[in-house]
């Protein structure tokens, strides 16, 4: 994290914006039952498996859709953590295919369980603006 954006403003530190990274997954229930979500995890290849984090999301069936949403980054002292990590991410972790899964079961008892597959870019970033 950037301390002082505004360096030709002496007075005063206007610290880059900088916090929790945050996701969300849509999930559509093609089935004919309905499921509630208890919990997620997700993968980064070649750093870890993070999770599994409560969760309680029902989504009633017939084509109906919950979003799922969760913390996938921590904002601590000026850098970022995987929840749970006890160190934080490096800024040359790169570009990954990150894994989510969701995890839960339907009215019938029956365990569901749902992944699906996005590449992010773990890298540092300068997010302070010009001017």
């Amino acid at each position: 994290q950037v301390a002082d954006c505004d360096t030709t403003d002496n007075t005063a530190n206007d610290p880059e914006p900088f916090g929790d990274a945050l996701f969300a997954i849509e999930v559509v229930n093609d089935s004919n039952s309905t499921v509630l979500f208890t919990s997620y995890s997700f993968t980064v290849p070649s750093v870890g498996t993070f999770g599994p984090f409560g969760l309680n999301s029902p989504v009633s069936p017939g084509g109906a859709k919950v979003t799922v949403s969760g913390i996938l980054a921590l904002a601590q002292s000026g850098t970022k953590l995987f929840p749970g990590a006890s160190s934080a991410i490096s800024g040359t972790t790169g570009f990954k295919n990150v894994t989510f899964t969701v995890e839960g079961s339907n009215d019938l008892g029956e365990d569901v369980a749902l992944s699906g597959a996005v590449g992010l870019n773990f890298s540092s970033v300068n997010r302070c603006t010009a001017g």
